[in-house]
Parts: C-alpha cells; structure tokens; sequence
C-alpha cells in the first residue's frame, strides 16, 4: 500500500511539473522581445552635455568648407536676404556707370538676339532630346533661315557666328550623353552655361582651372571652390572677379521607353517644371552660395560688392552680395560659438537674388542676355579706364 502511494505522488509531482514548465513557457511567450543593444545605442544613450562655450565639431566640419553652410551660419552672421530684379541687382553692383546711349545700344542687341535664337525655346535639356531624337541636325532645328542677316557684320552683333556654333556644338554633345546614359550630370550643365557666358563675350574657367580659395570667416580658415568663376580679361590681376557661380543639378527622368514621336506625346507637368519648382525657394541655394561670395570678396572687381550667379539644370539666377569693410572685419574675427554682434544702425551683410531664369526659354532668355551685355559692357569700359 505505502509502494502504491508512493508511486501516485512521483506522478502527482511529474504531472504538476510539466504543467509548470508549460505554464512558463506559454508565459515567457507572450513576452516582448527585448531588442539587442548596439554601440550606436550605448553612444546615444550617454551624449556628454553641450559645452555652449565651445563650438562642436559638426559647427566646425560645417564652416570649413562652403558647400557644406546651412541657414544656420547665415543666421549667425545676420545676412540680410532679399528678391531684387537683374537690372536692380547689376545696376547696384555696379562696376562703371553706362550711359543712355549704351544703354539703348544693348536693347538693340537684345532683340537681335531674341531673333537669331528665338528656334531655341524649350523647357529643359531633356525636352530639347526628345525633340532631336529622330532628328539630329541642331543647327537645322535652331537657326533661323534668316540668322546670317539677322546677326549682321559689324560691331552691333550681339554675339559672334563661331560662338553660337560652339555652344550648338556643346548642347550636341551633351545631348549624345543623355541618349547613351537616360540621365543628365551636373558637368554637363556647367559647361553648357559655360559655353553660353562665352557667347555674350564672358571670359569664364571651369574647373579644374578654378582652384580653392581660402579666408577667415568667424576666427577659422573657410575654404571655398566654385563652379565657374567669370573675370576681367586679365585673371592675374589682383581683383579680377566678375562673377561667381555656383552649379547645381536638379533631377528630371529621361523617358527610356516611350518611343512615339514626340509632339504627340503627352508633356509632364512634373518633369517640364521640376527645375522651375526647386528654383522658387533660396533656401536651396542660398547659404553655400552665400558663403562663397563671402570668400572672394576681396577680389571682387569692385570693392561694393561681389556679383554672383546659380544655375541649376539651365535655370539662372543673378545675385549680389554686398559687405562693408567694417561689418566684413567683424565676420572674419567673429566668435563661431555666436552670433555677430553689431551696433544699433550698423549695416548688415545684405544679399540680393533674382527670379530664375530659362536660357533655353525665349521668354526668359531676354532678361538674362540684357543683364550678361551690361555686364560685358561694364568690363570693357572698366579695363579700358
């Protein structure tokens, strides 16, 4: 009998123990996995306090290098930012005053111009391709049958035959790129409005001939390498600067498959607009631009200010940049951990944008042609004096 009893409580106690272990592992099932810690959370979880006396090291990788500022270093050195028109902006720059006679000669050209390009009317570079997929012959395309008497012989061309040619020439080839790749490069902007400044009479380099220039900006070494960099005809010279310009490539799909002609293709809002669309706000620009107009200041052509220009796809636009000597010492010896300090009805530095404008858009170009003409003409007279 005790054998008997014995046996039934060893069952009892095995049958109370597997319920248990299954208990606990329905239990421990129903529990929330507790996630592995890597050294990213570990680093996160224990961030030293910000010293605000000392700048962090993204502050510092951020200023060093132009390409890299934010609104942020703008805000620290009060930059007064405004939309100006590209007569306004020029007229403010100003590098010798034109009289009214000048002045009426480049509306002439203007207009002559309008009419030796006015085949040239598209939204983008990709719009252009698929115009010239089934038919390469740019010249046939964008020359006007009346362009050898439109742009005339003497010294009231616009612009010179050889010029136009070379840029038909360039668009050709990058047009080649995008057949062969389906996609555009910021390289292929940079020398096509490279090509187009030249038309106009602009001497302008391209990297790698544009090399990196550096200054002091905020007690640091700031450095700053542009795209395109237009000058006097002299660039040895201790203030040849022009213009300072800044590229930039917005991406627009190239249509891979779509092999219907294309005037009955239907156009995309999205991708005929996208340059226009990103051009709208400076913020997208502003603070890198900003920051190399800062850093090549002192060799702008005239002392007042620094003209500029940003191009993104074939969209440009004018810009100035205008510093005091005083307010200039003060950005150069200033504090990066803070904001710079100026006096009550002290200037700021004040920085203009213009509209965007199309270069391969008639209604656009005339705009920006005026603007490149007054320049041109400003430096002709400027180097003559």
């Amino acid at each position: 009998m005790t054998c008997v009893l014995a046996l039934a409580e060893v069952f009892r106690m095995r049958r109370n123990r597997r319920t248990l272990s299954l208990s606990v592992f329905m239990i421990g099932s129903d529990l929330p996995r507790l996630p592995m810690l890597s050294h990213s959370h570990c680093d996160s979880s224990f961030k030293k306090p910000k010293d605000s006396n000392t700048p962090s090291s993204s502050d510092e990788n951020v200023l060093l290098h132009t390409s890299r500022w934010t609104p942020t270093l703008l805000d620290k050195l009060d930059v007064v930012i405004s939309e100006n028109s590209p007569e306004q902006i020029i007229k403010e720059w100003s590098l010798v005053t034109l009289s009214q006679s000048v002045l009426k000669d480049i509306e002439t050209k203007v207009l002559k111009t309008s009419l030796c390009l006015r085949n040239m009317d598209f939204a983008s570079v990709e719009e252009l391709w698929e115009r010239t997929r089934h038919n390469k012959n740019l010249v046939k395309l964008l020359q006007p049958d009346d362009f050898h008497d439109t742009i005339g012989h003497s010294h009231k061309s616009p612009f010179e035959r050889s010029s136009f040619y070379d840029f038909l020439y360039t668009l050709g080839c990058v047009l080649n790129v995008v057949e062969e790749k389906r996609e555009t490069f910021k390289w292929q902007y940079e020398l096509l409005f490279h090509k187009f400044l030249q038309m106009f009479g602009m001497s302008s380099m391209h990297q790698p001939l544009v090399s990196t220039k550096e200054t002091q900006i905020l007690g640091r070494t700031v450095g700053s390498r542009p795209d395109l960099l237009c000058t006097t005809s002299n660039p040895r010279t201790h203030r040849p600067i022009l213009i300072v310009c800044q590229v930039s490539k917005d991406s627009a799909p190239v249509n891979e498959t779509d092999e219907s002609p294309p005037n009955k293709k239907p156009r995309s809002n999205a991708s005929v607009n996208s340059a226009s669309t990103s051009c709208h706000s400076p913020a997208c620009f502003c603070a890198p631009h900003v920051g190399g107009l800062l850093v090549h200041l002192d060799r702008s052509a005239t002392s007042r200010a620094i003209l500029g220009m940003t191009v993104e796809n074939t969209f440009v636009r004018i810009t100035s940049l205008h510093v005091n000597k005083d307010t200039l010492e003060k950005i150069r010896t200033g504090d990066v951990t803070r904001s710079v300090q100026y006096e009550v009805g002290e200037q700021r530095p004040r920085f203009f944008y213009s509209k965007p404008m199309n270069y391969l858009k008639k209604e656009d170009r005339n705009e920006l042609v005026q603007a490149l003409l007054q320049i041109n003409t400003m430096q002709k007279k400027y180097e003559i004096e």
